[in-house]
């Protein structure tokens, strides 16, 4: 009986805490800063998409991935991954 009332007592402390880690997320996300944080980080990454090294590099690692993708030995992964590591590398050269 010891232990079922020791996991008794542990499932009631994990949702004591699921319930308060719930408000405290809760509350974070619905202030100010979180909202100034999001938006800043949403024109960030807009201002990021539209340059023309972003749009290289990203374009370098999509001919990358598809290359990689014929030869069995290279997954695409690692071939849009060394597409961007090129792409960017001739942004930085240029």
């Amino acid at each position: 009986m010891e232990i079922k009332n020791k996991i008794g007592k542990a499932k009631e402390l994990a949702n004591d805490l699921a319930k308060r880690a719930s408000v405290s997320a809760k509350e974070v996300a619905g202030s100010q800063a979180a909202k100034e944080l999001g938006s800043a980080a949403k024109d960030t990454a807009v201002d990021a998409l539209k340059s023309d090294a972003v749009k290289q590099v990203a374009g370098a690692a999509a001919a990358g991935a598809v290359a990689a993708s014929v030869v069995p030995v290279i997954g695409t992964g690692a071939g849009a991954a060394i597409g961007a590591i090129a792409g960017a590398y001739k942004v930085f050269t240029k």
